[in-house]
């Protein structure tokens, strides 16, 4: 009769049997840990300030845009 030894459980193993086959970096590049209590993680005011910056650049092109649109649909007064 064959028997089979149970594996080790690793402590980073939460599961088990199961293992993550997620790479170490993966919740630092891919996610956002937010804490209750805590406020709001770095990394949203990060990408706030970032949406706001990209708005504000592309509102300014679309008023200059619209500004060189404009003029060039002036005809000269003779």
């Amino acid at each position: 009769m064959a028997t089979v030894e149970p594996g080790r459980l690793g402590t980073t193993q939460p599961v088990p049997g199961g293992e993550d086959l997620n790479a170490p970096a993966a919740i630092q590049l891919d996610g956002v840990l937010f804490l209750e209590g805590e406020g709001e993680p770095a990394e949203i005011r990060q990408l706030k300030r970032d949406l706001r910056a990209m708005a504000d650049d592309q509102l300014a092109t679309g008023e200059w845009l619209a500004t060189a649109m404009q003029a060039s649909w002036i005809w000269p007064q003779r």
